[in-house]
């Protein structure tokens, strides 16, 4: 059976390439890869990878979202670095949001403790 990042082609599973991602496992295994979505990067397989000051909810969604305070979200990673990466580091870096240093929760809205928000929203130590 088809695993996130493949597609049923014929009786194999097919794994998507750069530009394009899956999400369904068999037995929903989709006979094409879906486009990346405009705001991230996409070095194949399952892979949703949000440029920097978007963000994406999990490994789950393909749904990629602006971030209201620019700079909170998404370090800015592209797709030719993490090709590099071993299967581990990427396993890493995709299963969790990302928002940069001082930041957190859903779109990256919340300080981390030690951080505070300054006037325009931003959070500082």
């Amino acid at each position: 059976p088809c695993i996130k990042g493949e597609i049923q082609s014929g009786i194999k599973c097919t794994q998507c390439a750069k530009g394009f991602y899956s999400l369904n496992p068999a037995p929903n295994a989709t006979t094409s890869c879906l486009l990346c979505p405009d705001n991230a990067n996409c070095p194949g397989g399952k892979n949703i990878l949000p440029k920097l000051d978007y963000w994406r909810k999990d490994e789950n969604s393909s749904l990629i979202i602006k971030c209201p305070n620019s700079g909170s979200c998404q370090i800015d990673i592209n797709s030719e670095r993490i090709g590099k990466w071993n299967v581990i580091e990427l396993e890493n870096f995709l299963f969790e949001p990302k928002c940069n240093r001082g930041y957190y929760g859903n779109l990256c809205l919340n300080c981390r403790k030690g951080f505070g928000k300054s006037s325009n929203k931003n959070c500082i130590e």
